[in-house]
């Protein structure tokens, strides 16, 4: 065996038309610094799930120590934004569906790492290189799944680490591949900052690039992000035909030389379509 497969630490969330939620679950702890409010509403969540779903105003003060201000401000804001109910006869909380939404999200992108891996690592065994996957997220590429590859030098790179997709071949297939007014509005909404000399900042350039990658089916980055790491990257698509993924080969650009760039590009559009083929994709 070749390759270490990645460990799953993080869940991304809706696909192909929407906002993407990231979850990390981390101890306060070394350079670590918790918000206290995000602290205090994950708290009023987890009171109210162990309670049988059900909870006065008062009982969430008196379970989570907070005093009626901060938790009245708190259930407020949760409730605007779904994540809490209240019934306006009893005036008791519960859990709002903006968290159902979440969960449905965990389950999807476990599942498409699940399906993913196996792919993946048989890439990664030809060529003896990483592997990674990656969705997008609030307008960044996600890593989400890794296959490293026993070789002495390795990539930064980490399992819920966020990146500019614009500087990546992963981020450039999804953006690509996005419904034209969701890929305009992510495109404008991008800052474009530059990693490197290699990088894309000029938004023209970057739609005539986005146009050549629908057009071959896969993209690159050509020390984009990196300087010295060439990557070749394909979208991954579901049962919808939506892009809620991309898997992508990473190369130091001296090992480059020794792999055909033809048979690459084929082997990476392969991995992504038979990914996408157990996702229940057909083209």
């Amino acid at each position: 065996m070749n390759c270490l497969d990645g460990q799953i630490t993080i869940c991304a969330a809706t696909y192909g038309g929407g906002m993407e939620f990231i979850m990390k679950k981390q101890k306060n702890s070394g350079g670590y610094r918790s918000v206290q409010a995000v602290d205090r509403a994950i708290g009023i969540l987890d009171y109210i799930a162990d309670h049988a779903n059900s909870a006065s105003i008062a009982e969430i003060c008196e379970g989570t120590s907070l005093n009626y201000s901060t938790a009245y401000n708190l259930l407020r804001t949760l409730r605007m934004q779904d994540y809490v109910c209240q019934d306006f006869e009893t005036g008791r909380f519960s859990i709002g569906p903006a968290i159902f939404k979440l969960s449905r999200a965990i389950k999807n992108s476990s599942s498409i790492t699940k399906e993913a891996i196996p792919e993946m690592r048989r890439l990664s065994e030809k060529y003896n290189e990483t592997c990674q996957l990656g969705v997008l997220a609030n307008n960044k590429l996600v890593y989400i799944g890794r296959v490293d590859c026993e070789r002495e030098v390795r990539l930064a790179s980490y399992i819920g680490k966020q990146i500019p997709p614009h500087m990546t071949s992963m981020g450039k297939a999804l953006l690509a591949y996005l419904p034209e007014r969701e890929r305009t509005l992510v495109v404008e909404s991008l800052e474009l900052q530059m990693a490197t000399p290699h990088t894309i900042t000029d938004r023209k350039v970057l739609y005539d690039e986005l146009a050549r990658i629908r057009q071959q089916g896969y993209a690159t980055d050509d020390e984009e992000n990196v300087i010295g790491i060439h990557c070749f990257g394909a979208p991954v698509f579901d049962s919808r035909a939506r892009a809620v993924a991309a898997v992508s080969i990473v190369f130091l650009k001296e090992r480059l030389s020794s792999a055909s760039t033809e048979e690459v590009i084929r082997d990476v559009k392969a991995t992504a379509l038979n990914i996408s083929q157990r996702l229940g994709y057909f083209s």
